[in-house]
């Protein structure tokens, strides 16, 4: 008999032919039909330079099955590479930095969904970037987290001194695609963004505010989330904002080191949440979900409703439209040892409307309906925002 469980995972066995060629960054995304995921990689060109090729797969919901995404430009030349990417809602913007002189750069726009792919070369030098910057749009700009700067600051008269991290936030126009500087840090270089990669370092964005959660130095323990740092897109400064524990837990946030995925969702009063699962903990994996609302800060240990099904690192993690979770990728812990994620896992990290609650149920008793046509679901009576889901 059906049920509605959340924080149940499910899990889709997919062929080992069909998953994407081994990649250590692989990033996702999904609707309520595909989940979408791309990496990137470098080939050799007969003149020794080493050209960027990107590949994109999307995976059916329902038939669990991988389709490649080509497009005869997603080799890109010019010995280019891959600087930062947004992911969202189906649509990939890759920003591609060419290492040859006069520098210039790519800025790419592929729409997964249709499949449209849109090329275009900067005649201008980039920011120089160092690992992994972060990235997201907003109000037709595309905003960048760069060089981190130390800052030593004093919390109440007789507090102690304390440092934090504090970042470059420079942004480029879409349409003019010129850079313009939003903050700079003391001392800063904003043309030679060359920080230290960190453990425990999340970046979300809700709109108004970009959020990172830094680690502590006044504890032993390499915690993300004692702490959280703000900036405020229209004061243009950033901020320490306090987090609320989870008081039925000890210790009421998450202790997890890194390789734990992280994706975002707005709940139904429009509140942008984080969810973090699995990772590592003393060079040990865990299977730990835990949430955090950024318009409240509270923090909630989803564990105690509901664990990942195995121990996982290395992990991606996408949310849909409808509240559904989908982990792919990584490495999972079976038996004795670790072994490559081959499975995708989903499970309900929100309660979704009644008309998904009831649609699921259809297709838990009607296992039959992804083999119709569209013709015949739609003669049955079915709405047409479920069959588009059912049909290719």
């Amino acid at each position: 008999m059906y049920s509605f469980k959340p924080f149940v995972f499910d899990q889709h066995d997919i062929k080992r032919s069909e998953v994407l060629r081994s990649k250590s960054d692989s990033k996702v995304c999904c609707d309520d039909k595909y989940l979408y995921c791309y990496s990137t990689y470098n080939i050799d060109t007969p003149e020794g330079f080493e050209d960027i090729a990107v590949e994109a797969w999307k995976f059916n919901l329902l038939t669990h099955s991988w389709t490649p995404l080509i497009h005869q430009e997603t080799h890109v030349i010019d010995n280019s590479f891959e600087v930062g990417s947004i992911f969202e809602e189906g649509k990939l913007i890759l920003l591609l930095k060419a290492d040859t002189s006069p520098q210039f750069f790519y800025l790419s726009h592929w729409d997964l969904k249709t499949n449209e792919l849109n090329i275009r070369k900067i005649n201008r030098p980039l920011p120089k970037m160092g690992f992994d910057p972060n990235f997201f749009c907003h109000n037709l700009h595309l905003y960048a987290i760069g060089s981190q700067s130390k800052i030593l600051y004093q919390r109440t008269a007789n507090g102690p001194y304390k440092f934090f991290y504090i970042y470059d936030v420079l942004k480029m126009d879409l349409i003019s695609k010129k850079w313009d500087i939003v903050y700079l840090c003391p001392d800063s270089d904003p043309f030679d963004w060359d920080r230290n990669p960190q453990y425990g370092e999340i970046f979300a964005f809700d709109g108004k505010k970009i959020y990172v959660f830094d680690t502590d130095e006044s504890s032993q323990q390499p915690l993300i989330s004692r702490r959280i740092f703000a900036f405020d897109l229209n004061c243009k400064q950033w901020n320490e904002m306090e987090v609320q524990k989870d008081l039925e837990t000890e210790p009421g946030i998450p202790c997890m080191h890194g390789s734990y995925s992280f994706a975002q969702y707005k709940d139904a009063k429009g509140d942008v949440n984080i969810i973090l699962t699995g990772g590592n903990i003393n060079e040990t994996s865990c299977n730990e979900i835990w949430r955090l609302n950024l318009a409240t800060l509270q923090w909630t240990c989803i564990s105690k409703f509901g664990v990942l099904p195995y121990r996982m690192r290395n992990h991606v993690a996408a949310i849909g439209p409808s509240g559904k979770m989908y982990v792919f990728d990584g490495m999972v812990e079976k038996g004795s040892g670790e072994v490559e994620n081959t499975s995708i896992f989903s499970a309900w990290v929100t309660i979704p409307k009644l008309k998904e609650m009831a649609w699921e149920a259809v297709l838990f008793y009607n296992k039959e309906l992804k083999e119709k046509s569209r013709t015949e679901l739609i003669i049955r009576g079915y709405p047409p925002m479920f069959v588009e889901r059912l049909t290719n």
